[in-house]
């Protein structure tokens, strides 16, 4: 009883319990730890396999689906486009079958994958083609000439034969194509939209999932509509082939009905006598409803599927609610299954859900037999390690108890004969060996030791004086400073004699007196403190920063603290530096229009993505964390092309080391196709072993957009060099040709070769090399941007060709001269012509100042322009004075109403000339009888242009105030 109270109190326990009982005690401890982590490691490494291998599964059972899937979607877009365009005419039903078939064929490429391509437009006319098997089309038409009813037949794709359809392939009496719900929906104004056609048969009936697309030809009113099918059966196919695991896959509408499923679970029935549908209507919605029944998910036959549905429908509120992926667990009848839901995401909706189930068993039935066997193991090891620490605990304490005895006797001086030294453990052996030598030479060795003890504090002394450590002795609880080192003196800046027997409190040298009570407290808690980071201040107030290690130790039986402090100001500094140099650094990245982008890739290719900047949202449309964690979603967006000839290449340059720069085209989620510039540069990382990769990624679509106007600009302006018809030359700042176009060459008579051997200098006038020269400098010096000049050139059979040079200089964004630019056009005609005319207008001259008759030239208006001398000396007026009067102001306002009437005929047109006898009224009064002729001069269209007017005086000298009035109007008349 004495014995177990003793256990209780843990007091004089003995030494076979003592190392019986804590080794056992240990040995259950580890065992039961070892099997318990081994359980949980397990079951945690189980649930993360299986998470990873389900989301590798739905991400391939997603991009498998989404490409079948949009593959309708594509090719109705390009045939309704094409159809839009008119490059295939609707109204030729052989041309558009041909083209169908066209279609299918370059799409499906020996694997079939889009099952039916039809075109109807608003008066239910249809043409229609369907790959029904290898080497087979199915045609079928509705129009005038098959009477508004669905005619088919079957055509060879390598033959013309036809063949008809047999009765067991398709029913003429039912039309899958007669209900137009299309009509309905381009109306409320639907671009694009899925419906399901149903191909009823005599023992099953076929279903396409189709995509129909409105479009307009020319503006019509009434558009048409194209649709692209694939065959829903497949579906079900695709996801039986992936699931190579036990468990179900299937996919649900957004009403919780059924569309495909692992275990060919038809998605919908047809009856030959129909009811009314067991679910609500779909996107499915073109079969009627007397020849349909929909399946719910939830109803299915099928326990994994129907209570998957169930649970889905309870948790998350029903299938239209999920508009993201969900990892989810339950049970059926009794056994744990994995479930992930996600969204199937296209182009154009389809609210579908994909729905993946697997049993846990799959992944834990090896697991469970592996911790069967560990906890017998370990049941087994833990038996074995009690009994063997009995037997070694005999064999221990025995030698130990004869020693406790001896060193009793011999704290008492009473040990008479040495231990016992036989044992057949040899380190109890040794010990008792020692155990007796040590008695031997215990006293000889206390003056060593006392002396030792006088050496120790002789080096203590040393290193406390040398130490490159500031190094300080304070009393406790006071904190009054005993002794410092000079390592200390040279950190603080105080002496010996100011420093000793004052406490840091009065010498300031604490700044912050947190850190001074943060440090008493762990001194009083643990008795010591290690690199605890304190401000203090120097003598001259510098802030300093130091490393503290305290301990508690006893001087002269006084408690007293050694301190010993590093100053880490420095580093502090550089510390500093460097956070706000990575902070400048981020923010540069972060401000970078650029997408910089780090990232990994092992010798297999194999990419981990480890940093993308701020710049990754303006250029792929998707912030950092996205990025990140959908690493899939920047590879989906790569156009296919640019992934297989750019990127990939790119990426097994990569692999092998190389640096490289790459463009590419990106789906960008605003809707455009972007321009990607990459400038890719790699370092082998020999820690991990794996290249680091850091791309540097721009949006370069303006640049790609600009050399892209430049082409066209380019284009445009080749054309129009070559096919102007004036010449046009090219050529260096020192006037050497270096482009000519066809017109100059005929112009000047040389070959292109020949011209593009010569300058300016060879060509011209050797009179007119002044002149380009002189319109040269003014260019050049900025007096004028171009310049226009005749000058003449030097034809090759030596003649001198007339021209009109518009001569214009091209420089670079330095503004230094590139080439010029000069537009030359042939006017020796028209200097021929001027030249003739001067030489007319010469002879004109002569006979106009020297005529006997008195000839003036007026506007319209009759204004007098110009006038010869007899004019001058008929009117009495000189040539300055008739240009300021009109014709009207020489004649007698008698005579004026016939000429003005007569002008007003010439205006009309009505005569060219006339002729009339008149009194005219000179400068000095008097009146003179003359014949007024005025000629009406017109131009090349026959348009007035000016007057000629010949007077001459008649032999009559009669004053209107004094003669006849029936003489004069004789005379006038």
């Amino acid at each position: 009883m004495s014995q177990l109270r003793r256990l209780l109190r843990f007091q004089n326990i003995p030494l076979g319990i003592v190392l019986v009982v804590p080794f056992v005690l240990e040995v259950m401890g580890a065992v039961s730890l070892t099997a318990y982590l081994s359980y949980r490691h397990g079951q945690a490494s189980n649930n993360e396999m299986a998470q990873q291998l389900m989301g590798e599964l739905i991400d391939r059972l997603d991009r498998k689906l989404t490409r079948y899937l949009e593959l309708p979607v594509q090719v109705t877009e390009e045939v309704s486009n094409n159809l839009s365009l008119g490059f295939v005419p609707t109204q030729d039903t052989a041309k558009l079958e041909r083209y169908f078939q066209q279609r299918l064929e370059r799409v499906n490429q020996g694997v079939p994958a889009l099952e039916l391509l039809f075109h109807s437009d608003h008066q239910s006319h249809l043409v229609a083609v369907e790959a029904a098997t290898p080497g087979l089309w199915n045609l079928y038409r509705r129009n005038a000439a098959t009477q508004n009813q669905l005619s088919s037949r079957s055509v060879e794709v390598n033959g013309k034969e036809p063949r008809s359809l047999s009765v067991t392939q398709f029913e003429l009496t039912q039309d899958p194509f007669q209900e137009n719900v299309w009509r309905t929906k381009v109306k409320q104004g639907a671009t694009g939209f899925w419906q399901l056609i149903g191909r009823p048969g005599t023992e099953q009936t076929k279903f396409f999932l189709t995509y129909l697309q409105p479009f307009q030809i020319n503006a019509q009113k009434h558009p048409g509509v194209v649709g692209a099918a694939i065959d829903l059966e497949k579906v079900s196919q695709l996801l039986d082939v992936e699931m190579s695991t036990p468990g179900q896959a299937f996919i649900v509408e957004s009403t919780g009905a059924l569309v495909a499923a692992t275990n060919g679970e038809p998605f919908t029935t047809l009856q030959k006598y129909g009811s009314r549908p067991a679910a609500a209507a779909s996107v499915l919605e073109t079969i009627p409803p007397r020849h349909r029944t929909r399946l719910l998910a939830t109803r299915s036959p099928n326990a994994i599927i129907r209570q998957a549905a169930q649970y889905i429908t309870q948790e998350l509120g029903g299938f239209s609610q999920i508009n993201r992926a969900h990892p989810l667990t339950f049970t059926v009848q009794g056994k744990p299954f994995y479930l992930q839901v996600t969204p199937i995401r296209t182009s154009a909706p389809l609210h579908w859900v994909l729905v993946v189930a697997v049993p846990k068993s799959n992944f834990a039935a090896q697991m469970e037999d592996h911790y069967q066997t560990m906890f017998l193991l370990s049941g087994g090891a833990l038996v074995a390690a009690i009994a063997l620490g009995l037997v070694t605990a005999r064999q221990i304490t025995k030698p130990i108890q004869r020693l406790n005895h001896a060193s009793q006797a011999l704290m008492l001086d009473k040990l008479d004969e040495p231990v016992e030294e036989h044992s057949r453990i040899l380190e109890l052996a040794v010990m008792a060996h020692s155990f007796n030598k040590m008695t031997e030479h215990l006293f000889e060795s206390f003056d060593q030791v006392n002396l030792a003890l006088q050496e120790s504090k002789e080096k203590f002394t040393t290193i406390f004086r040398t130490s490159p450590d500031p190094i300080l002795i304070t009393t406790l609880p006071d904190g009054k400073i005993l002794e410092v080192n000079e390592s200390f003196l040279r950190l603080t800046g105080y002496t010996q004699a100011t420093i000793v027997n004052s406490t840091a409190m009065d010498l300031g040298l604490w700044k912050n007196l947190a850190d001074r009570q943060k440090l008493l407290q762990a001194i009083e808690a643990t008795g010591r403190v290690y690199n605890q980071e304190v401000n203090t201040v120097s003598q001259h107030g510098v802030a300093m920063t130091v490393l503290l290690s305290s301990e508690k130790i006893e001087l002269e039986g006084k408690p007293c603290l050694l301190t010993i402090a590093k100053d880490i100001t420095e580093r502090k500094r550089l510390e500093e530096a460097l956070r706000q140099s990575e902070a400048k650094l981020q923010d540069v990245l972060n401000s970078a229009a650029a997408a910089i982008c780090y990232f990994y890739v092992d010798a297999g290719g194999r990419l981990q993505s480890v940093y993308f900047s701020a710049g990754a949202q303006a250029v792929f449309g998707y912030n950092p964390e996205t990025l990140l964690v959908r690493p899939g979603v920047w590879q989906q967006r790569v156009h296919t092309d640019d992934w297989q000839n750019v990127v990939m290449p790119g990426f097994n340059r990569v692999a092998a080391g190389q640096s490289l720069a790459l463009e590419y085209r990106y789906d960008h989620p605003d809707g455009r196709w972007r321009w990607i510039s990459a400038d890719i540069i790699t370092r082998w990382d020999e820690q991990q072993g794996r290249w680091l990769v850091t791309s540097v990624e721009f949006d370069v679509t303006a640049r790609k957009e600009a050399e892209e106007a430049l082409r066209l600009s380019e284009e445009r302006f080749r054309m129009a060099f070559d096919s102007a018809m004036i010449g046009m030359d090219i050529a260096a700042p020192d006037g050497k040709l270096l482009k000519v176009n066809p017109a100059l060459c005929q112009m000047l008579g040389y070959a292109e070769a020949d011209l593009l051997h010569c300058s300016y200098r060879d060509i011209t006038h050797p009179e007119d090399a002044g002149l380009d020269h002189a319109m040269n400098l003014k260019i050049l010096r900025g007096e004028v941007p171009s310049e226009t000049f005749e000058k003449r050139f030097i034809h090759r059979d030596g003649q001198t060709i007339w021209t009109l040079v518009s001569l214009a200089l091209v420089r670079n964004f330095e503004q230094k001269p590139l080439y010029w630019v000069a537009q030359i056009q042939d006017i020796t005609v028209r200097k021929q012509v001027e030249q003739t005319m001067r030489e007319s207008e010469s002879r004109f001259r002569a006979v106009f100042e020297t005529a006997a008759l008195g000839i003036a030239i007026a506007t319209l208006q009759g204004h007098i322009v110009e006038a010869n001398d007899t004019f001058c000396g008929i009117t009495g007026y000189d040539k300055i004075a008739l240009q300021q009067m009109k014709l009207q102001d020489i004649v007698h306002p008698d005579d004026l109403y016939r000429w003005l009437r007569l002008m007003q005929n010439l205006d009309n047109q009505w005569l060219d000339h006339h002729q009339i006898k008149a009194c005219c009224v000179r400068k000095d009064g008097e009146f003179q009888w003359v014949q007024l002729t005025t000629l009406l001069i017109r131009d090349a269209s026959h348009n007035p242009q000016h007057l000629v007017v010949r007077i001459e005086v008649l032999p009559v000298t009669i004053h209107p105030a004094m003669s006849d009035l029936t003489e004069v109007e004789t005379w006038r008349q």
